[in-house]
């Protein structure tokens, strides 16, 4: 019962998005921070999830701190990147839906695993071969999804440098920069799709 309710949630939520996207219409070119935020997911994120889920377990076996803590634990968590699947998928950015979709696992899943150990902390189990099976399941489920979560984790902290090598190469390799004209902004729109063989751009804004 509690899949089928959140399968349905979910999936309402992704049509409620789309529906919102297609009507507005905002090119992918033109999200903004908070929808980007939640395209790139990393293995901080799994650490967030974690937390967020081992504050909502807490709230449940403590009857004196208020559900309302729970409930908004997990919708911050969860709805977010459940709407920028939707929106990205209206405006058929399929590769952002994807980065979201994913941040939507790793809060669902980090949040079920940190809930699963409070509980059993907390002595809330009556068969502990099934508790076994549960913990073993979804920390097998975790430990999976850490893989893709670390390689973005790793191309994020990459891609920091680059950017960073690049803002020094303009500044100390080239006659202009830091002299005649100043580098107002860098933006890179980075490629991260292995097999494509499209270069990264590098957009500068240079006042002059």
């Amino acid at each position: 019962e509690s899949l089928i309710t959140l399968g349905l949630g979910s999936i309402v939520s992704i049509l409620i998005s789309a529906l919102i996207g297609l009507l507005f219409g905002l090119p992918a070119e033109s999200f903004g921070s908070e929808i980007l935020a939640r395209t790139q997911p990393n293995l901080a994120d799994l650490g967030v999830a974690l937390t967020a889920g081992a504050i909502s377990g807490y709230a449940k076996v403590r009857p004196k701190i208020s559900d309302a803590l729970a409930g908004t634990a997990i919708a911050v968590a969860l709805m977010p990147p459940l709407c920028t699947v939707g929106i990205a998928f209206a405006q058929k950015a399929w590769l952002f839906g994807g980065g979201a979709f994913l941040l939507f696992l790793t809060n669902l899943l980090g949040i079920t695993l940190a809930c699963i150990l409070v509980f059993i902390w907390g002595g809330y189990y009556r068969n502990p071969e099934r508790m076994r099976q549960g913990l073993t399941f979804f920390l097998l489920m975790n430990l999976l999804l850490g893989i893709p979560l670390l390689i973005s984790l790793m191309n994020l902290v990459s891609h920091a440098r680059t950017e960073g090598l690049i803002r020094q190469l303009l500044a100390r390799g080239t006659v202009t920069f830091g002299q005649k004209s100043e580098l107002v902004d860098m933006k890179v729109d980075w490629n991260n799709i292995p097999w494509s063989a499209e270069p990264s751009k590098i957009i500068l804004s240079v006042r002059t």
